[in-house]
């Protein structure tokens, strides 16, 4: 996935990565590994500077977060005991919102 200022390309891999690929370097940095399965639904913010993806835990059920590319920093939005998938960002409004569903 290109990013909204289209100086990078998300992707996730076999190994259970996000990683992002700088444009203009070509250099490569894993973003996070999940040692518990694959992500799902990777996509950027419209600033470029958050994704929201989902991954599932241990107990086999989808948590949506959001991580922050700057500081690292992940922020579950969804619980761990409701099944959760499908994030992006809304670019319609100035102040940045998170579209989910939840699987019945």
């Amino acid at each position: 996935m290109w990013s909204p200022d289209s100086k990078k390309i998300l992707y996730t891999d076999r190994k259970n990565r996000i990683v992002e690929v700088d444009i203009a370097s070509k250099a490569k940095r894993t973003v996070m590994q999940n040692p518990e399965g694959e992500f799902y639904e990777v996509n950027y913010s419209p600033d470029s500077q958050w994704i929201t993806y989902t991954k599932s835990g241990a107990n086999n059920m989808s948590v949506i977060y959001v991580y922050h590319l700057t500081s690292g920093k992940e922020y579950p939005v969804t619980e761990k005991m409701v099944q959760f998938f499908f994030t992006c960002f809304q670019h319609r409004w100035k102040i940045p919102h998170i579209q989910f569903r939840k699987r019945f």
